[in-house]
C-alpha cells in the first residue's frame, strides 16, 4: 500500500466514523468542528460533498446553516 492509499483509507475511515458515530446533543461548536472534519475527510477521499449537510444530521441543518452564515460575515 502506498502512502497516498493509506492516507485515503484513513480519511475514509474518519469520514465514515464522523457520519455514523456523531452523538446527539453536541453544542453548535462541536457540530461545526465535526462537520469541518467530515468535509476535509470527504475531500481527501474524493467523496462528493454536495448535500453533505442534508445527509448528515438533517434535523440540525438549520443550526449548520446559521453557524456557517455567521462565520462567513
Amino acid at each position: 500500500m502506498t502512502d497516498k492509499e493509506g492516507e485515503q483509507m484513513s480519511a475514509g475511515i474518519r469520514y465514515d466514523f464522523l457520519f455514523t458515530q456523531t452523538p446527539k446533543g453536541l453544542s453548535d461548536e462541536q457540530l461545526l468542528r465535526r462537520y469541518r472534519a467530515a468535509k476535509a475527510a470527504a475531500a481527501a477521499i474524493d467523496e462528493p460533498i454536495d448535500g453533505l449537510l442534508h445527509d448528515w444530521f438533517p434535523c440540525h441543518l438549520h443550526r449548520f446553516e446559521d453557524m456557517l452564515e455567521r462565520e462567513n460575515k
